[in-house]
């Protein structure tokens, strides 16, 4: 990595978990990282069933009339893999 680059700037796909993703933080979000070259996606559901909803957000859902962003639907997890920098 470059002296003063951004490791964050390296990350291409987001993922929010844990509450509903609000439309206010979506926006903030792709004004910090632009949705030509960012994705973020939400997900939300328990981790401990292997079951939970997923969305990619798209410019349409941060207009909509409708407050929050989509859950999604429905994925059944059959293995996580989690990454970490550095990790060995």
């Amino acid at each position: 990595m470059k002296s003063g680059e951004n490791v964050l700037n390296r990350i291409k796909h987001w993922i929010s978990v844990g509450e509903t993703l609000q439309q206010d933080l979506g926006k903030k979000f792709y004004e910090i990282f632009p949705p030509s070259s960012y994705t973020l996606y939400n997900l939300y559901g328990t981790s401990e069933h292997g079951e939970f909803l997923f969305h990619k957000v798209i410019d349409s859902d941060l207009n909509s009339e409708i407050h929050g962003i989509p859950l999604g639907t429905v994925q059944v997890v059959t293995g996580i893999l989690c990454l970490r920098l550095g990790a060995e």
